[in-house]
């Protein structure tokens, strides 16, 4: 499903990006990038688990936005200029746009994020902002993907997100997520739930040990 990812990157309005393209598997796959784009980076490293894998991937990423993108997800053709035109504000640390969510048919069977109760959920331990979740690179300057949470490491970056700045919230679908029998969310749903309860209460400690402190 790489292949259509990356067109989803090619097809943006905006030509201003990179792609780095991180293969986790044990040979790689596109040993020579099929794509002649000097824009994307392909890298092939062995990691220890999609939170490891993203976590390098931050770190051989060169612009000031990350924009993370599953492999068989799609970018929305205006996801980068609206990136631009919301990060044009150098007090936007963080953003959250609408996530479309479609099954292997194409059908469109929800949305996550781009509003406040999405926020509001995910604070309270359930997880509603998509993928549709930019930053500035300096935020994961420090701290990556936390491996403790292979799966749902996403969910403990962003809580660590919110405690630093509130997110500039984009009413556009930007992400569009394809619901398939192979995602991590369906094959790891019980241990994504474990993980989401054990962030959602360390989040609650760390909040609890700030206002004490306070």
């Amino acid at each position: 499903m790489l292949p259509v990812a990356v067109e989803s990157v090619l097809a943006q309005t905006c030509g201003d990006w990179e792609l780095v393209i991180l293969d986790n598997t044990d040979e790689p796959y596109y040993p020579a990038s099929p794509w002649d784009d000097t824009r994307i980076r392909y890298h092939h490293e062995l990691c220890d688990g999609i939170a490891d894998a993203s976590t390098r991937a931050l770190r051989l990423a060169r612009g000031e936005v990350i924009v993370p993108l599953a492999d068989d997800d799609r970018l929305a053709p205006t996801c980068v200029e609206t990136i631009r035109r919301v990060f044009s504000d150098p007090a936007v640390r963080w953003a959250n746009a609408i996530t479309e969510i479609r099954d292997e048919h194409g059908r469109v069977t929800g949305h996550r994020g781009g509003t406040p109760d999405s926020v509001a959920s995910t604070v309270a331990g359930s997880f509603w902002l998509g993928g549709a979740v930019w930053w500035r690179r300096e935020m994961t300057a420090t701290f990556g993907y936390d491996p403790r949470f292979d799966g749902a490491a996403d969910m403990d970056l962003y809580l660590r997100f919110v405690e630093q700045a509130d997110p500039v919230l984009v009413p556009e679908v930007m992400y569009l997520y394809l619901d398939h029998p192979g995602t991590d969310s369906r094959q790891r749903l019980p241990v994504q739930l474990e993980h989401s309860a054990t962030i959602a209460q360390e989040w609650r400690s760390r909040r609890a040990e700030v206002t004490s402190a306070v």
